[in-house]
């Protein structure tokens, strides 16, 4: 899995998200942010290139 990150980094992340009141959390930022740009691609653009990136 791209950019796994220990579950209490995660925590503090989500901890921290919760806190600042935002509305997504995203962790680790490298990763969602490609994940965020691939939404606005076609359906089956997104689930080819979701696919490819991640082995599934």
């Amino acid at each position: 899995m791209p950019a796994l990150m220990p579950a209490d980094q995660a925590a503090r992340a989500t901890l921290a998200g919760i806190a600042a009141g935002e509305f997504e959390i995203h962790y680790p930022k490298r990763f969602t942010r490609w994940l965020r740009l691939l939404r606005h691609l076609p359906y089956p653009a997104y689930f080819a290139a979701v696919r490819r990136f991640t082995g599934g």
